[in-house]
């Protein structure tokens, strides 16, 4: 599984400053770690790598707790209101005195930024982690701002809606000055059914959040694979996927080992083959030998029936009708 391997989240605090001298305001005695606030990242936004905005207004209660609302959020759609607020319950504050005594009526305003770091990946299902832990994750920035999940359905094609069907438009971007992008319509699967260009206005929403990603891609294109019809963690974007030719993975060599030919072991006979897999809506896929080397000693059977046994289906890999997988195998006696 293609998992998300840190988190950082920069928490900067902001207290009211006394409004006379004998009065304190209210002073943090617990604030949350950024280990902590792994829990409340809104999981859609963290796997699309969505950078979130949050300002909340306090008010800092007798027992030491805080009753806050939500003043500013960026960007909207994407939880970090809720977020922020479900994190706000763990706030522990000395209210603030009068006199030395604690009195009703303090507030603060607690700025509130989320951020995951440049290794962030995509969810997947646990039982595609061995088969997927070498692939490398698409060329994505962070985003400050992306369409969410309503915005795509919104701009889905309606026979698409309808249907149920997924689609895909693959989009040739590079960054402007403002961080926005200008965009060209690669490829859209399945053809003709107006995915390229939703995505196409889909793409006006998107801002990118790093500033470096940004500058490398002001002349140099980077793919932008706009999915639609996925779920909501998985929309709008696949990170393990490009969407141009096939996802190749390799098989295991453990798992090579277990299907070995026979012959091929006995006359210590080293090989090479892929099997190219096009997924459908449910198991099984449609699987064809690519190439074997050398050939006649099984390799690509070998391979082909192994891959047979997988239940493999556009849903379980995030894709959709029509992807190809390539599973390579290399055989050592």
């Amino acid at each position: 599984m293609l998992r998300v391997h840190s988190l950082i989240i920069a928490v900067v605090f902001g207290i009211g400053t006394a409004a006379a001298e004998d009065v304190q305001g209210p002073q943090w005695l617990e604030r949350p770690a950024g280990e902590a606030f792994m829990q409340f990242y809104p999981e859609p936004a963290l796997y699309q790598g969505v950078v979130g905005r949050v300002l909340l207004d306090c008010f800092v209660n007798l027992d030491t707790t805080a009753t806050c609302s939500v003043v500013e959020e960026s960007p909207i759609g994407w939880q970090f209101g809720e977020a922020a607020l479900a994190m706000a319950r763990s706030f522990r504050l000395a209210p603030a005195t009068r006199n030395g005594e604690p009195t009703r009526g303090g507030r603060i305003r607690v700025p509130l930024r989320f951020t995951v770091d440049q290794d962030w990946q995509e969810k997947l299902p646990p039982e595609l982690e061995q088969l997927l832990a070498d692939v490398q994750p698409t060329d994505l920035p962070l985003w400050d701002e992306a369409p969410n999940y309503f915005a795509v359905r919104a701009a889905t094609p309606p026979a698409a809606l309808v249907s149920g069907s997924r689609g895909r438009g693959v989009l040739s971007c590079r960054v402007n000055v403002d961080r926005r992008l200008a965009c060209e319509l690669l490829t859209d699967a399945p053809a003709g059914q107006g995915f390229g260009q939703a995505a196409m206005e889909l793409a006006r929403s998107f801002r990118v959040a790093d500033e470096a990603f940004a500058a490398q891609h002001r002349i140099n294109p980077f793919l932008l694979p706009v999915n639609f019809g996925g779920a909501m963690w998985e929309t709008p974007l696949s990170t393990h996927f490009a969407g141009v030719g096939p996802l190749t993975l390799n098989i295991p060599s453990e798992v090579v080992a277990t299907i070995f030919p026979a012959a091929a072991r006995a006359a210590r006979r080293a090989g090479e083959a892929s099997v190219i897999c096009t997924l459908g809506e449910l198991p099984p896929a449609d699987c064809v030998i690519e190439r074997e080397t050398p050939s006649g000693w099984g390799f690509g059977l070998a391979v082909l029936d192994r891959v047979r046994t997988m239940p493999l289906s556009a849903d379980s890999f995030l894709m959709i009708p029509g992807d190809q997988i390539r599973f390579e195998a290399t055989f050592q006696p």
